[in-house]
Order: structure tokens, then sequence, then C-alpha cells
């Protein structure tokens, strides 16, 4: 009864905030998810140092190797081999993918994308920046949401600035003054966001799609 969902993290030259973002994701409450981190060919060794943290069973300071998480790593060139481990990654919940080169945000995601309806199959499809810390039950809350409203498409959840809690980022994406603008931006936290209300979309840093819209979509 619980949607698969696969949580795509892009990582650039980041290595520190995706690690925390990881920790923060691996921590959460809802049973049926992966993860994957698409690195767009960072310079500072990113790929291997999440790898080395994620997979360091003696690493007590990390959350993420309490829940054995099962890893895998692949490179641009494997991206047609990923068909062939298809079987082997249905028990994976983390795949770190690098790309040749720094295809920017649209097309890492996309990237992303394919490979999670390629391996995992999801329901739906989560973009998450990685310098984003995630509340225990944002997924869960997500998934309620959409149980209420299955023609929905994207879903926005409250983005707060990590820096000040207290001020809101995002409450999702409406038209106004002649453009698209990011709903509460700014505004002091006061849960005057908290009801379910229709937007026009969901900023990037934290957006929820489902499976059929994408499809819909060529990326």
């Amino acid at each position: 009864m619980n949607p698969n969902v696969t949580i795509i993290i892009l990582n650039w030259n980041g290595w520190q905030d995706t690690i925390e973002c990881l920790e923060s994701v691996f921590q959460n409450d809802y049973p049926n998810y992966n993860v994957i981190v698409v690195d767009n060919d960072s310079k500072d060794d990113s790929v291997n140092r999440i790898k080395k943290y994620c997979s360091n069973r003696t690493n007590h300071t990390s959350r993420i190797n309490c829940l054995d998480t099962k890893l895998s790593v692949y490179e641009e060139k494997d991206f047609n081999s990923i068909n062939l481990d298809v079987e082997k990654e249905k028990n994976t919940n983390l795949i770190i993918f690098k790309n040749s080169e720094n295809y920017g945000y649209a097309k890492g995601n996309n990237i992303g994308m394919k490979i999670a309806l390629k391996v995992f199959n999801p329901d739906y499809i989560l973009l998450l920046n990685n310098d984003t810390i995630v509340n225990k039950e944002f997924l869960k809350e997500l998934i309620m949401a959409v149980k209420k409203h299955e023609t929905v498409g994207i879903f926005a959840p409250k983005i707060l600035n990590a820096n000040n809690p207290n001020i809101i980022d995002s409450a999702g994406h409406i038209f106004r003054w002649g453009r698209i603008v990011d709903r509460g931006s700014e505004k002091v936290d006061k849960n005057q966001y908290d009801a379910k209300t229709e937007v026009i979309g969901a900023k990037g840093a934290a957006c929820l799609y489902k499976r059929e819209m994408l499809e819909s979509w060529p990326i």
C-alpha cells in the first residue's frame, strides 16, 4: 500500500553537503524508497568520498550505515549495462552514478530519472537538492497527500531556509506580477502555509513527481 519513491540527489563538488543530505534522507520514516546520487563530473573526489562514507561499516558517526545501505556505483559509460543488472539492483537502496561531464541541473536530473525508471520502476520520483536537510516525516506526509489527490502530477513541500528555519524559502510556485514566484518566500513561518492548496509547480530543491506524468514528457 506504500508507493515506491526514488529520490534523486544531484551532486557537483559538494560531497560534504550530499553526505549530510543522505544522513537525513536515510533517517526518514517512510518504508519504501531508493536513492540515486547523480554526480556531475565533480573534481573534488566526491564519488569516492561518498562511497567510502556510505560503505564504511566501522564509521560509527554515520547513521546511514546503521541501516545496512546496499550501494552500487556506475560511471556514464556503464549506463547501458545497468539493463543487465536490474535484478541485482532490486536489492540496492543507493546508486551513485558519475557523469562524464557537468551537464547542469536539468540534464543531470533527467539522467537520474532515466536510471530510476529503468532500475527501480518507481511510482513517484522526488528531486532533492544536495544542500537540503529533510524532516523525518517529510516523505510520509507527501505520500499521504498523494493518496488523497491521485490525479495530481506534482507535489510541493514547504521548504525552509537552512540557515534560518523560521524563514520560508518556498511553499510552492504561484503566478504573480506576471511571473512565477515562490509562495511565502522570505516570510516568517507562522504555519500560514501548512494547509494543502493548489499551486502551479514546485521548486526544484524538493519536488515530487508522479511517474505517469514524467513518462508523458520526453526526458
